[in-house]
């Protein structure tokens, strides 16, 4: 197993926003601006992030997902799905080319399509990948994407950075996720909901609830058949508001069985030109990245 194919799957948005806010503070001094003033705080620590990634994971092909502005999927035409999130801000807009330039730069596959979320390319890839026994490693903080571990795949939810992450895996996930199953994600989140994405779920059945309900009875189907056997206010809940779970546990599903055409060799990446990156680096302040570069890779 030791020679197993391995590729590493990063949520760029996830890792977009996670490099923007925490380096925002920057923005206010120097450090987090170019010389000419432009804002490269989110550039620099995406950069670096994906430099460290590539050292923790040295044998993996990369890809990098990203959501596509103009999104048209079945879950768009809900108007209350993700209704509450904020607009990207003004400072990232303006940084979001130069680090997909940046990925150019090191020949790093990225990709993203009107009709499939950064989620859905993922899991589309992932589960294609697995059935290929070639070794899934996925990076995110959106642990919707748990819904995909197998014994193929892994997945990484970043904590502070890539610099601790949390690792669920076939072995850890039961201990890590409530006493549940990867099956159970979106039944989970069916029940409960989920205030990131403004599903509701269903009414009145919060989290300790509805992970008791699913070690009694596995789904929310199942335990709507049995609805019987529960107590009245419970009973009553699941009647009101079934619908809405069986259409917030839809949206949560993230999309495996579609297809794209991207094959695990064309994931290997390689800088087309060690001086042009470099010189990049420089151009937007981000010395300390050059410099370790310079002195570690080249």
């Amino acid at each position: 197993m030791k020679n197993k194919k391995q590729v590493l799957l990063i949520d760029g948005n996830s890792l977009l926003y996670k490099s923007f806010y925490a380096s925002y503070f920057l923005l206010e001094k120097q450090s987090g601006r170019d010389d000419r003033g432009n804002p490269i705080n989110a550039l620099r620590t995406f950069s670096t992030m994906i430099i460290n990634l590539i050292e923790i994971f040295e044998n993996a092909n990369i890809f990098v997902a990203f959501d596509k502005k103009g999104l048209e999927t079945y879950r768009t035409s809900f108007s209350f799905y993700k209704d509450n999130r904020k607009k990207m801000p003004e400072e990232l807009i303006i940084q979001k080319p130069l680090i997909v330039e940046f990925l150019n730069m090191m020949g790093i596959k990225h990709f993203s399509s009107i009709k499939h979320e950064a989620d859905d390319i993922i899991g589309i890839l992932a589960k294609k990948f697995s059935k290929q026994n070639i070794k899934v490693e996925i990076i995110t903080s959106d642990k919707d994407l748990l819904q995909l571990v197998d014994d193929n795949i892994s997945i990484h939810i970043s904590k502070t950075g890539v610099s601790e992450m949390i690792n669920y895996n076939k072995f850890n996930f039961n201990e890590l996720y409530y006493g549940l199953n990867p099956n159970q994600v979106i039944e989970l989140k069916g029940i409960m909901g989920d205030s990131s994405d403004n599903l509701k779920g269903i009414k009145g059945i919060g989290e300790k609830g509805a992970v008791s309900l699913l070690k009694k009875y596995g789904t929310l189907e199942n335990i709507y058949e049995n609805k019987n056997e529960l107590s009245n206010s419970l009973k009553s809940k699941l009647e009101e508001g079934i619908e809405m779970g069986r259409l917030c546990k839809k949206i949560a599903t993230i999309m495996t069985n579609d297809d794209i055409n991207i094959n695990f060799e064309s994931l290997s990446f390689e800088i087309p030109s060690k001086d042009e990156l470099i010189n990049f680096l420089r151009y937007y302040s981000i010395h300390s990245l050059a410099n370790k570069l310079e002195r570690k890779w080249f």
